[in-house]
């Protein structure tokens, strides 16, 4: 392997790692944001049910 080819192969995972990492940050970011919405949402959707959780939903379902 001659220089210029072995230091396009250091070039590239160091290139990889730069791609990865704001991949990685967007990931974590929505992953916080989605949870905290759906944490929201669910409350509100159970409050708006008048039921205290999932379980009353599938019981008030199946006896109607």
């Amino acid at each position: 392997m001659n220089k210029k080819s072995r230091s396009r192969v250091q070039r590239y995972p160091f290139a990889g790692v730069l791609t990865v990492i704001p991949l990685r940050i967007t990931w974590i970011v929505l992953s916080i944001l989605l949870r905290h919405l759906s944490a929201l949402g669910g409350s509100r959707v159970r409050a708006l049910a008048g039921t205290d959780g999932p379980d009353q939903i599938l019981i008030e379902r199946t006896s109607a």
